[in-house]
């Protein structure tokens, strides 16, 4: 029966999950002629609005799994309250006992739901006001949970230990983790000896506040499938960043087509994505040339041919373009300040500019740089027309 609970909640966390992704993002860089451009570079900033640093210590070998105060544990099951032995802050509150949940988390609130499949957070079927290590379906008996306060104030901690845990459906595979909780600075750690995988049954790792409207996964480990050995994590409270900064560039591939896929959350963070700095090169003689050609064979003009021959923004594609042109290839022009060696546009601008006959560059300048806010999941085509450049 427990099978066919879990295939149905399986099904509605998908649904659920819609609205619940790692940040993702892509898009195409196309040149003047509508082929994908190589190795443009796409850059991700990031924003972390989320009051908490997860970073990754050093795992300590020496670690103990089987000590403290045993809880006698059963499927599916919450324990507590137990004191924790000091004053823990989490998300803001002050907190003096803990809950533990037998699918591998503890928690501050009663109540909280003793569901088993690991939906990705935030998401209304998770428990609340907890701190999960391993939430799937975890299997406890009467001597795989234990918990211990250790040291003197200020300096206390608090020690949950899952030792050797079996999966509800993979009794032989062994989870062995503990959360540590540390007094006055409110630090997580997370130790994990071993976490393997049970099948296709995803695990989620993180924190979620009270009302379930923050919280704070751990990368890669949200709803997925995922097995780790000697690994540790640590979360600790940080005042949100103010600023972006960078949090990955993009190549893009032979197509021009870049991917997205920084391994943060969605919910944790404000994004851009930015297309800067573009380093552009490699001009020809034959490229030079070719404003020449244009005027002898009496090329129809059009908005496109403008952004990319006419060199000194005077309106016409002349002999002087060329003379620029070799300037800038003989090196006679180190800094080339007739005219930006790129302009970038969006998808809308360039539909109007491809098609036109007249010279735009008035109404539509280009960019040097483009910076969009993106929607989780969504795609920006971006077109770069090369100064000089026949494409």
């Amino acid at each position: 029966m427990k099978n066919i609970i879990i295939y149905l909640i399986l099904i509605l966390v998908n649904v659920l999950q819609l609205n619940a992704q790692p940040f993702t993002y892509s898009g195409y860089v196309y040149g003047a002629n509508n082929q994908g451009l190589l190795d443009i570079p796409v850059s991700l900033y990031g924003k972390r609005i989320d009051p908490y640093e997860v970073t990754f210590p050093t795992y300590n070998t020496s670690l103990e799994f089987n000590v403290g105060t045993p809880v006698a544990s059963s499927d599916d099951a919450t324990h507590g309250p137990f004191n924790i032995g000091f004053t823990f802050n989490f998300f803001g509150n002050n907190y003096t006992q803990f809950y533990i949940g037998s699918n591998g988390w503890i928690g501050f609130s009663s109540g909280q739901t003793t569901g088993y499949t690991a939906a990705y957070i935030p998401n209304s079927s998770s428990p609340k006001n907890v701190i999960m290590a391993d939430w799937e379906d975890l299997y406890p008996g009467a001597s795989n949970i234990y918990y211990k306060t250790i040291g003197t104030s200020p300096n206390r901690k608090l020690v949950v230990n899952f030792y050797n845990v079996p999966h509800y459906t993979c009794r032989t595979n062994k989870t062995t983790f503990q959360i540590v909780l540390s007094e006055t600075t409110s630090v997580i750690d997370i130790n994990y000896s071993s976490k393997p995988l049970c099948t296709t049954n995803n695990a989620t790792a993180g924190l979620v506040n009270v009302d379930n409207t923050n919280v704070v996964p751990v990368g890669g480990k949200n709803a997925s499938l995922w097995t780790v050995t000697n690994y540790s994590v640590r979360i600790t409270p940080s005042v949100p960043e103010l600023t972006f900064s960078l949090k990955g560039v993009y190549l893009t591939n032979s197509v021009g087509y870049y991917s997205i896929s920084p391994n943060l959350d969605a919910q944790s963070y404000l994004f851009e994505v930015r297309l800067e700095n573009l380093s552009i090169s490699g001009l020809s003689n034959a490229e030079a040339k070719y404003p020449i050609q244009m005027i002898f064979n009496n090329t129809p003009m059009n908005s496109k041919l403008y952004y990319q021959m006419d060199i000194n923004n005077d309106g016409r594609i002349t002999v002087s373009d060329s003379y620029n042109l070799f300037g800038k290839i003989s090196g006679i022009f180190q800094n080339w300040g007739f005219s930006p060696s790129y302009r970038i546009f969006t998808s809308s601008q360039w539909s109007i500019i491809n098609i036109g006959t007249n010279n735009l560059k008035i109404t539509y300048p280009g960019s040097q740089s483009i910076t969009i806010t993106p929607i989780n999941g969504g795609t920006t085509n971006f077109y770069v027309v090369r100064t000089g450049f026949t494409n």
